[in-house]
């Protein structure tokens, strides 16, 4: 038999638990009969297996299975893009990479990261790469930084057994859970906030979105009390991120009788440019207008001016995430929907990070 069979046969053994964690291989010698194959073979068999994390040699005591074999004990984060790679890539994305590699350094879980896996395109290692894990049960499950409607049709989506997660507002497929933001508890929190805060005229500074979305957030504030109105709905491509500084400057132009009293910045891309174009504007932020500024937990990077930041907890996202595949793993029950509550930081339970894992941004003088 080949080199690449003993090792599936055998790594078919470990991952159905006929080979459980910590058991003793077969010697070398009782292999090479069993497989018909020479000691050559064998070693590279073994060899290939324990790169891949699934035995471990111990000299003259032998062969084992790992006691953290990959199928159960790897978990793999999948990006549509890569770090550093423009107007693609984002904060929460590099808040989750930063998270992961907090969780693999505190707790020993193994965080496999996956950049710019197309399958569209022609001949990707990272693709390949990212297939070769799933049919080869490397990694325990996979959790979908982004939507995996790119990989319909694929080993990555259709190769049995594998536990998967994705960021997809509804679920999917049947046989992938879906994680949920709960739009509806982060819009209750901000309106509530400003309302509190005795504010009554609502901009919203955020991403280009459908019309639908922006009607929606304008219904539920004006079915709060709060006044809203189209030059106050403000939207910034992220690839061109540092012209909110701009757009924040003219909408604080407005004589104060016409401007808004409350600012929610909706995408924590945008948070550093609009409170510059506040800070050039001379409005006071806490008197003239109250900010509530969206983050991605448990990064904290430093304000300008004195915002409240609202949002998720990318800790939690990823506990989440690995909870239910080592559900799946054990073959017990567990939801196929998780709705993510938004906090403000005070609410946190935990510490946040305050060293930014992105460098400053570009802003105009």
């Amino acid at each position: 038999m080949k080199q690449s069979e003993i090792a599936q046969l055998i790594r078919d053994q470990i991952v159905s638990s006929s080979l459980a964690p910590g058991a003793r291989l077969p010697t070398r010698l009782e292999l090479e009969q069993r497989f018909g194959s020479s000691s050559v073979t064998i070693q590279r068999a073994l060899d290939q297996l324990s790169a891949e994390g699934f035995v471990e040699a111990h000299g003259r005591r032998g062969t084992f299975v790992s006691d953290a074999p990959p199928h159960l004990h790897r978990y793999g984060l999948v990006f549509a893009s890569r770090p550093a790679a423009g107007g693609a890539w984002n904060r929460w994305w590099q808040t989750l990479v930063h998270v992961a590699q907090d969780l693999q350094t505190r707790s020993g879980k193994q965080m496999k990261l996956f950049y710019d896996v197309d399958p569209r395109l022609s001949g990707s290692a990272e693709y390949q790469a990212l297939e070769e894990a799933v049919t080869s049960q490397t990694v325990a499950g996979l959790i979908f930084a982004c939507h995996p409607y790119i990989f319909v049709n694929t080993p990555v989506l259709d190769f049995p057994g594998v536990p998967r997660m994705a960021f997809t507002g509804e679920p999917f497929r049947s046989d992938m859970a879906a994680f949920q933001f709960n739009n509806q508890a982060y819009q209750d929190k901000a309106f509530d906030y400003f309302l509190r805060r005795g504010r009554k005229r609502l901009a919203v500074l955020g991403q280009p979105m459908s019309d639908r979305l922006d009607l929606a957030w304008t219904v539920a504030a004006q079915k709060r009390g709060l006044e809203t109105r189209p030059a106050w709905t403000l939207a910034v491509p992220l690839n061109d991120a540092h012209w909110a500084q701009n757009v924040v400057m003219l909408l604080m132009s407005l004589p104060p009788s016409e401007r808004p009293d409350a600012l929610l910045i909706k995408d924590d891309n945008l948070t550093e440019q609009a409170l510059y174009g506040l800070r050039d504007s001379g409005v006071r932020v806490g008197e003239d207008l109250d900010v509530i500024a969206h983050a991605n937990f448990p990064v904290q990077a430093p304000l300008l001016l004195p915002a409240k930041r609202l949002g998720w907890d990318s800790r939690e996202i990823l506990r989440l995430g690995m909870a239910y595949i080592d559900a799946h793993r054990r073959k017990e029950s567990a939801p196929d929907r998780y709705l993510l509550d938004a906090w403000f930081e005070e609410e946190l339970a935990e510490p946040l990070f305050t060293s930014p894992p992105w460098p400053a941004v570009r802003v105009h003088a």
